[in-house]
């Protein structure tokens, strides 16, 4: 995949992103403000419950003060009176049979009989009329028609019909005179006045009145959240999920492009690796078949030297990847012995020593650190310190100096490799214990490998329970801390 189509890709799944992510942001904010209004709507419906309820319940109060009939009590022989409807003239009801009575001028009763249904009809007018009355002339105060238990009682009732099961602050407010009649807990006035759930209270009155059923929730922010919150979460975590397989499959686009490019770099660099020292060989073969060669014994010892050497040479490297691919195996058993680790390491300094004198350099070493007794598998641990010399002297400038120190720390032996080679920058460290990884070296060809060092290193002393770590900067070399736990 080149880089214009990879960056096409991107720019449309980022598109896409944006385009999800912002439907998501709409519907979540869309479901708030709708269940905000069902809310809203709720407690309408619940104020208007209040208030209409209140209104029937002062005409009902007034017709059952105001408005009744005489009924006969046939076993006691008795009339039962309570209240003439109008002045001087009641209704009564004896065996079935409808009598008007009022009151002549000396105040005696005069009777006479009319029709069930004209009496029915006399009834209603004259219970509506007297209602209507009462209500338009006899003018109370808010205080007087009002009841704040009655009114809690029917609020608290209504707004668990409507599922509204919160602590709320209710007040009847007249807004004329700015002030609080009365409320069940301090109700702030700017609150009072600016807030929208509120009803008029007796809205049908013939003169209009400035009273208000006020209310408020304190937790209502808290009681919409919890009935969104499933709602809320499964959008958030769909976003989260969105950009999360988003931004991993950007990762794995630019880390399989990564891993493509040191692919290809680590066959290159194979093939270059390995044909060099075959045509070495091939060409050495050639001057061997030749009369005059063999016949000299100083040439033939030469040309013999030259094809052993790159045998070595060739058989290295195989061992090379062959060591990496086996370590890398998940069932791969080590052979643990228990080892002196000081042995072990002055070996692989030893075998290292003449290659840095020829070039005029030196390795001093300090290996004072008194337990060196290691759990180790001897072949694997002298392959990573080997590695770590060689890197130290392949990175090294003309001259190599080289740095081998042990000591102790607590239940753990620490080994350090330090060189005062080019060293590294510190984006590169990130990367040195990767596969096929090879730290640039600019226009220079000399330093060899496939890059399968340090990552063999790492895997080797991860799998005997250590830690491996570098410290470097540009042009002033670098040391790799290997630490093992003791016996």
């Amino acid at each position: 995949m080149n880089k214009r189509t990879t960056w096409f890709i991107i720019g449309l799944m980022s598109i896409a992103l944006v385009g999800l992510t912002s439907f998501q942001v709409y519907w979540v904010n869309n479901a708030i403000k709708l269940n905000k209004q069902r809310f809203k709507e709720n407690v309408f419906e619940s104020l208007n419950y209040v208030v209409n309820n209140l209104e029937n319940r002062e005409v009902i109060h007034i017709a059952e003060n105001d408005f009744y009939f005489f009924s006969d009590d046939s076993v006691n022989g008795h009339f039962q009176v309570r209240r003439p409807p109008i002045p001087n003239r009641a209704v009564i009801i004896q065996d079935g049979k409808t009598i008007t009575t009022h009151t002549d001028d000396k105040g005696g009763y005069q009777f006479e009989v009319i029709a069930d249904d004209t009496v029915r009809f006399i009834k209603k007018r004259q219970a509506v009329n007297i209602v209507v009355d009462k209500l338009i002339r006899d003018k109370k105060s808010i205080e007087h028609r009002v009841n704040q238990n009655i009114v809690d009682s029917l609020l608290q009732r209504s707004l668990h019909q409507q599922g509204i099961d919160i602590n709320y602050q209710f007040a009847i407010w007249n807004a004329d005179k700015d002030k609080v009649i009365f409320s069940n807990s301090n109700f702030d006035k700017e609150e009072i006045a600016n807030t929208e759930l509120k009803a008029s209270l007796f809205p049908n009155d013939i003169m209009d009145n400035m009273n208000y059923l006020v209310i408020n929730f304190p937790a209502q922010d808290s009681f919409l959240f919890k009935e969104i919150w499933l709602t809320l979460l499964t959008s958030v975590l769909f976003i989260l999920t969105i950009i999360g397989c988003f931004g991993y499959a950007i990762h794995i686009i630019f880390k399989q492009k990564r891993l493509s490019k040191i692919k290809n770099d680590f066959i290159n660099n194979m093939t270059h690796e390995l044909k060099t020292p075959l045509a070495t060989v091939s060409l050495a073969c050639q001057a061997l078949t030749e009369n005059e060669v063999r016949q000299n014994s100083d040439q033939l010892a030469r040309y013999v030297s030259i094809i052993n050497e790159e045998n070595v040479r060739l058989t290295g490297q195989v061992e090379m990847v062959l060591n990496a691919a086996q370590i890398d195996k998940q069932h791969h058993k080590l052979n643990i012995r228990q080892e002196n680790l000081k042995e072990v390491l002055q070996g692989v300094i030893d075998k290292h020593k003449l290659r840095v004198e020829k070039s005029h350099g030196v390795v001093t070493t300090d290996l004072s650190a008194a337990d060196v007794l290691l759990s180790i598998d001897q072949e694997h641990m002298s392959n990573v310190f080997n590695n770590l010399i060689d890197n130290a002297i392949k990175y090294s400038k003309e001259t190599p100096e080289i740095d081998v120190k042990t000591k102790n720390i607590g239940s753990e032996l620490l080994i350090s490799i330090t060189d005062k080679g080019i060293g590294m920058k510190p984006r590169e460290i990130d990367y040195i214990f990767d596969k096929f990884y090879r730290v640039p070296t600019g226009n220079r060809h000399d330093v060899k490998g496939f890059g399968l060092g340090l990552s063999y290193v790492k895997s080797v002393v991860e799998k005997h329970g250590g830690e491996v770590s570098v410290t470097s900067a540009l042009g002033e070399g670098s040391t790799f801390t290997v630490k093992l736990p003791l016996v």
